[in-house]
């Protein structure tokens, strides 16, 4: 039995597939919903192993349960193990293969004629040439793919290591050749034009001397700054000369020690009378007097003198360590460096005599603090000095000018250099990448070639069953799937031929046909001794073409002749068909939760966008093979159409418009219009009965007060029902799909907001009612 399949390579859609996430083990019954096109009879194919790849290029692998118990697994991965003899599948290739009709024109009154799988003698004979050659073609396609891939892994290499070069010799002069430089850069450069070998030697010296001189880095500018002690000579001049306009106590004036212990003592005996050092009293008269001696102009001055003072400090740490922080010459490039080292001694000389000027007026400073209320003369010997670093700044400036320019040089040298050396292997490369292209050819032709003698071998089967056997068994199946006698068969002549009423048929429907075929399927599978109890039987999409008549029967033929785990060993159905997964219902939902889940399975498809593993950015649509849980919503609502559609239309327009995957959006303007139609006209038969055999009109009547929201709405539905992606006015995405499918549900809500909370409140949807209206 198989359990799981958990990788596919490569083969048609499944490019690089893995399992999903919440991947579950097939049982013995599995059923898989998938809408047309998302890969679902890809997915059939390979469960039967891909028979027509015995090379398995696909890279499938799978798990395979061997025993009937469930305690011994295997895991395949090539071709030829024995479980792929027991996969039987119907699909419309078996159909095309099986079913073949001579004649079937009522202009010329020919009979239907077919061939149910029994070959005639000039079949066998092209059967065997066509074995002969694809025998001979394998081997040799062989041979030349191993060529081809020697000639492709000579190229690769070689462009590999001029990578490994470029990133060597040329990363320190541009970072474009990081370690991240790799084959596919040299190819690409390989591709496009290059500069002449001419052009290039004029300037190889030089550029060679760019990239293995030295890297010079910029240095960074000193920020130019021009003090002047002129301005401070002038401030400190005004304040030696002022004196302080009180009543001065001449013993405090002559002693600037007592002057400020006084000064500090009185304010500490604010609000005493007692000398607190002495214990004498103090008068008011003495206290009068301090206070005039310590008047407001006394503290001016001692604020501004500070002020001043703080402004000299500054000024000598900014200029003091000013110097230690200059770049030294050797990090400047050559030519600078004597006028640099000018420049840093002219500094260096202005910086000290500024230095100097200021220890001077920090002196002035200090003798005016103990004569406050004398006016003194400023130092004449302080000359009106300036640092002037314009210079300095210009030559730092010139290098890092400098720098930039030459790592652009460097960066351009880099890319010349890479240019010599990709003349190096240009024609080697093109020499192998000529022989790869040719064998490319070569394979190509022979691929062709053994595909048509493949197409052979499909279109002329195999021996059938005896036809004298068959034909009463075909026709008792006939009728019971038909459920009259209608259409019967006879056989003559190495052929069946059809009857319609006793007369030869024309025109058999699509439906009949996929009847007829599927019917010798079944048939075929207790053939030559096959024990059925051991084969896994897949069907893709039997009922492609049938009115729900038929469905229903072949849905009853395929659980009465196979019923899973005692018939046939375990049974796939494939279908786009949400009436024909209905009929599974029941097989789906048997027994307690745990006997499902041992017994069944239900899966839905889709197809999703997702990025390319190239890193291009383009993407790629892919299968996804979704595990449903028996026992959520949507295994409980399969008995009922109606709330199956309202589940797939309110899930399709809430990932549309939650996600960011356009898958959605596709389905908006493809399959969901139709499942909203549908549900329309389920609402609507009870909403508006007289109205309801014309959805255009049951939809006007409903919304009467509002007719072009109702025009609006059926336009949509009207264009794009059974519509495919791409069609009509040409838009790939039509975004008005999100309007719309929420105003189907806006007006379902108006009209009957009990009936719309109870289903969404069934379908787990309570939370998202909202969203669905308001889109």
């Amino acid at each position: 039995m198989i359990k799981r399949i958990t990788h596919v390579a490569n083969f048609r859609c499944y490019q690089g597939w893995k399992e999903h996430p919440n991947a579950v083990d097939f049982q013995r019954l599995n059923l898989v919903y998938a809408p047309n096109g998302t890969g679902k009879s890809t997915l059939a194919t390979l469960l039967s192993g891909v028979p027509e790849d015995p090379e398995w290029s696909h890279g499938m692998k799978a798990v395979i349960q061997t025993d009937h118990e469930g305690n011994t697994r295997e895991k395949v991965k090539s071709a030829g193990d024995w479980a792929w003899d027991n996969v039987r599948l119907f699909s419309a290739d078996y159909v095309r293969r099986n079913l073949r009709f001579d004649a079937e024109d009522a202009g010329t009154g020919a009979p239907a004629l077919m061939y149910l799988g029994e070959p005639s003698i000039e079949l066998k004979e092209r059967r065997e040439a066509a074995q002969r050659r694809i025998e001979e073609l394998g081997p040799r396609i062989k041979d030349l793919q191993k060529r081809r891939n020697r000639e492709q892994r000579k190229r690769e290499e070689l462009c590999r290591d001029l990578g490994r070069r470029a990133n060597k010799e040329l990363f320190s002069a541009n970072d474009r050749f990081s370690r991240a430089f790799n084959r596919g850069h040299v190819e690409r450069a390989l591709e496009g034009p290059l500069t002449t070998l001419e052009d290039l030697d004029r300037c190889e010296d030089q550029d060679r001397a760019l990239i293995h001189g030295p890297a010079w880095a910029p240095v960074g500018v000193t920020a130019q700054a021009e003090p002047s002690v002129h301005d401070l000579r002038n401030r400190l001049t005004d304040l030696l000369a002022r004196t302080v306009t009180s009543e001065v106590i001449a013993d405090l004036a002559s002693d600037q020690a007592h002057g400020d212990w006084v000064r500090d003592g009185l304010a500490l005996h604010a609000d005493r009378d007692t000398c607190l050092f002495c214990e004498s009293p103090v008068g008011e008269e003495r206290r009068r007097r301090l206070e005039h001696h310590f008047d407001e102009s006394y503290k001016r001055l001692q604020d501004e003198i500070g002020a001043l003072e703080q402004e000299v400090g500054r000024l000598r740490q900014r200029f003091g360590g000013l110097p230690a922080g200059l770049p030294t010459g050797e990090q400047l490039f050559e030519h600078l460096r004597e006028r640099y080292g000018d420049a840093v001694k002219k500094a260096r000389s202005d910086i000290d005599d500024l230095l100097l000027s200021l220890d001077r007026f920090d002196r002035a400073l200090g003798e005016k603090k103990g004569a406050m209320f004398t006016a003194l003369t400023a130092p004449t010997d302080v000359e009106t000095l300036a640092v002037d670093l314009g210079e300095l700044h210009s030559i730092l400036e010139e290098h890092d000018q400098g720098t930039r320019t030459r790592e652009l040089d460097r960066s351009r040298a880099a890319e010349r250099e890479f240019e010599r050396m990709l003349h190096g292997i240009e024609e080697t490369w093109r020499d192998h990448r000529s022989h790869q292209e040719s064998l490319d050819t070569e394979i190509e032709e022979h691929q062709e070639a053994l595909a048509k003698y493949q197409g052979v071998l499909l279109e002329t089967p195999q021996e059938g069953p005896d036809p004298h056997h068959f034909l009463p068994l075909l026709n008792l199946d006939i009728r019971s799937l038909l459920r009259h006698e209608e259409l019967t068969f006879g056989y003559e002549d190495g052929h069946y031929q059809v009857m319609r009423s006793g007369s030869p048929a024309h025109n058999l429907s699509e439906g009949e046909k996929t009847a007829i075929a599927l019917l010798y399927f079944l048939q075929s599978l207790t053939e030559r001794g096959r024990d059925l109890k051991q084969t896994i039987v897949v069907v893709d999409d039997p009922v492609s073409s049938l009115d729900d008549h038929l469905m229903y029967g072949v849905y009853s033929t395929l659980a009465t002749r196979l019923e899973p785990g005692k018939l046939c060993r375990q049974l796939f159905v494939f279908t786009h068909s949400t009436q024909f997964l209905r009929h599974w219902s029941r097989d789906l939902l048997r027994g307690a939760p745990d006997v499902r889940r041992s017994h069944a399975t239900l899966h839905f498809m889709k197809s999703v966008e997702r990025p390319d593993r190239d890193g291009s950015g383009r993407t790629t649509r892919q299968p996804v093979l979704d595990p449903v849980d028996l026992e959520s919503p949507v295994a409980t609502i399969l008995g009922a159409d109606y709330l199956l559609l309202f589940h797939r239309a309110a899930w399709d327009l809430l990932e549309a418009t939650q996600g960011t995957c356009v898958t959605a959006d596709i389905r908006l303007a493809t399959s969901t219009p139709n499942d909203a139609r549908k549900l329309l006209e389920h609402f609507l038969h009870f909403k508006a009965p007289r109205q309801a055999t014309n959805l255009t009109e049951a939809v006007k009547y409903v919304l009467r007060g509002d007719p072009a929201r109702a025009d609006r709405l059926m336009k949509f539905l009207n264009h794009h029902s059974h519509g495919t992606f791409g069609e009509g006015d040409g838009r790939i995405l039509d975004f008005r799909g999100r309007e719309v499918i929420s105003d189907v549900f806006a007006l379902m809500r108006e009209h009957d907001r009990n009936h719309f909370e109870g289903v969404c409140h069934r379908l787990r949807l309570t939370e998202y009612m909202d969203r669905l209206v308001s889109v």
